[in-house]
């Protein structure tokens, strides 16, 4: 499960959010997965929770790469970000 929140400087009509998780297994392999979601409109802020299944193999405990973007529109512009975060998976 990829928790976090996303924090809106302006209000939203809609704000969709996509997490890719990416695990290193040995020199040149690893196990990755992503999921998005729409979170709908944002006024202050939105939590989110998504479950990222990997693509093939499974997660181990350990540390793993999560990037997440969001994009939000509201009816005068649409803005976007992205993140790079270094996690400790548990079970």
């Amino acid at each position: 499960m990829v928790t976090g929140t996303v924090t809106c400087s302006d209000p939203t009509d809609f704000t969709d959010v996509s997490v890719f998780v990416r695990q290193p297994v040995g020199r040149f392999r690893s196990i990755q997965g992503g999921r998005g979601d729409s979170l709908g409109p944002c006024v202050d802020e939105l939590s989110f929770t998504l479950a990222v299944a990997p693509d093939s193999g499974r997660f181990k405990q350990g540390n793993a790469f999560v990037f997440a973007d969001t994009f939000a529109c509201n009816e005068f512009s649409c803005d976007g970000d992205s993140t790079v975060e270094v996690v400790r998976l548990t079970k």
